[in-house]
């Protein structure tokens, strides 16, 4: 087996990915079902893929922009997410896992996610909020499967194809926000902390 060395850039001119060892053979269509027409899918995004259809779907995650009590329905996220109203989030696999029923993008620094019962844990800036795929007090699951990272940036738009990374190196604090949890799920690839 040969390697190839690749550089990915994404919108900011930074690169995501320092190596890339693998994709997934054959390449995939980006589901749309659950993104903002239009909206920008950036290299590193976590995705699931269905070897039968061939799609691949993003696992939308957010970092806590500052910390929510465990009674709390308003959770202050970085900008960048994926969200949209009517997605589940949760912080623990297991856990509670509510809908968004409002974003509010009114402010420049963060995006505010409001559920209807709170999360019931508290959380800290820099704790990862993940797409669950039901709602419910113990329901938190992974909403897509993470089996790679996003390969180049893509727009969401019909009939997009896509790359879907299964081993190589990429710069962590330079993609979607990520849990130890999803990194398990992709023991091929290396997080480095560099930028």
């Amino acid at each position: 087996m040969s390697y190839k060395l690749e550089s990915t850039q994404i919108s900011g001119g930074k690169h995501v990915f320092y190596r890339v060892d693998e994709t997934a053979i054959g390449g995939f269509g980006l589901d749309i079902a659950n993104l903002v027409a239009g909206v920008l899918v950036p290299a590193g995004t976590i995705m699931g893929f269905d070897e039968d259809t061939r799609t691949a779907t993003p696992l939308k995650t957010a970092k806590m922009q500052a910390s929510a009590t465990d009674a709390a329905t308003t959770y202050k996220v970085e900008k960048g997410h994926l969200f949209e109203v009517g997605d589940n989030i949760g912080k623990t696999i297991g856990g509670k896992a509510y809908t968004i029923s409002e974003i509010d993008t009114s402010n420049a620094d963060y995006d505010v996610l409001t559920v209807g019962t709170t999360l019931g844990v508290t959380l800290v800036a820099g704790d990862v909020l993940i797409q669950s795929g039901v709602s419910g007090a113990s329901a938190c699951a992974y909403a897509v499967e993470p089996k790679g990272l996003l390969h180049n940036d893509v727009k969401a738009e019909e009939s997009v194809d896509v790359g879907v990374v299964l081993r190589g190196t990429v710069f962590e604090r330079r993609i979607a926000p990520i849990t130890d949890g999803i990194k398990a799920k992709m023991p091929l690839i290396l997080f480095t902390k560099s930028y």
